[in-house]
């Protein structure tokens, strides 16, 4: 009985910690004003980041075994769903990065994967603007596409 009074007690202590903690996220402690943000994330990184990756990180993602399921042209074998996902939302049309983002959400979902695309970037950014991984021709662009089996 002792031992289950002191397993209670150490889980209200967690707890009351945990809605500290909220309570000082709802209040605003520790933001960071855009502008300030802004500055701070174009120091430390050079260049601007997007990445689409393959699920929350809660999260594993998936691979197929037969990736012609996708319906895309030369595509055979295993690969991964995410991948496929992000190539075929392309291939059909969607344009801005929220309209890949939820193209991409709805074909997994259709094909009974449970993960969920994220989209991170290093700076803010206007979803609505068109997926364009080279946007001039001036200076240095480098766009790259992983997929990881």
């Amino acid at each position: 009985m002792e031992f289950l009074k002191k397993k209670v007690k150490k889980e209200r202590r967690r707890r009351r910690k945990l809605r500290k903690h909220k309570n000082r996220a709802l209040e605003g402690e520790g933001k960071v004003a855009p502008e300030e943000y802004d500055s701070k994330a174009q120091e430390a990184l050079k260049g601007e980041i997007m990445m689409f990756s393959g699920c929350a990180d809660s999260q594993t993602s998936a691979d197929v075994h037969d990736v012609a399921s996708f319906g895309l042209p030369d595509a055979e074998g295993a690969g991964g769903a995410c991948t496929h996902a992000l190539l075929k939302s392309i291939s059909e049309g969607a344009e801005s990065y929220v309209d890949i983002l939820k193209e991409m959400r709805q074909i997994l979902k259709t094909k009974r994967f449970t993960q969920l695309p994220q989209l991170s970037a290093s700076r803010r950014i206007d979803l609505r603007q068109s997926f364009q991984p080279k946007q001039s021709n001036e200076g240095r662009t480098k766009a790259l596409l992983i997929g990881i089996n």
